[in-house]
């Protein structure tokens, strides 16, 4: 007996996982498996545990590591926005400033400073942290 969930949003996200992290014909497989990510054993072998341990996958989310140098296994992975994906890439410049660390884009939010701006002395050579209040 399957789980008959084949073709589910659940079930393909497991399979794009999956395939990222071991097949190396996969076109993301540079920044995932060849990076040295990971599909923990228990996910690996079974979409079942993968189902247990994560839900089903919600309208508007996709599979997200908490830790984006972390592997895929429970603790590391939410369901997530587009937005928190995007602030939880490896390329985001993370800022430490009274204790709290955001990325740029949050802080210029927070801030209401314009994130191009910032960027911008960042890449003339500015401490981001400089960068943020100048």
């Amino acid at each position: 007996v399957t789980h008959g969930m084949s073709g589910t949003r659940t079930h393909n996200s497991w399979l794009a996982m999956k395939q990222r992290c071991q097949y190396e014909g996969h076109p993301e497989f540079k920044r995932y498996g060849g990076s040295g990510i990971k599909v923990c054993e228990k996910w690996d072998k079974s979409f079942e545990a993968f189902l247990m341990d994560m839900g089903e996958k919600p309208d508007g989310m996709s599979l997200d590591r908490i830790n984006s140098n972390g592997d895929y296994e429970p603790g590391n992975c939410r369901w997530a926005t587009s937005a928190q994906q995007n602030r939880n890439r490896k390329s985001n410049i993370n800022i430490t400033h009274d204790g709290k660390t955001m990325c740029v884009k949050d802080w210029c939010d927070a801030l209401g400073i314009n994130v191009d701006r910032v960027y911008g002395f960042i890449r003339r050579g500015i401490a981001p942290e400089e960068a943020l209040f100048k």
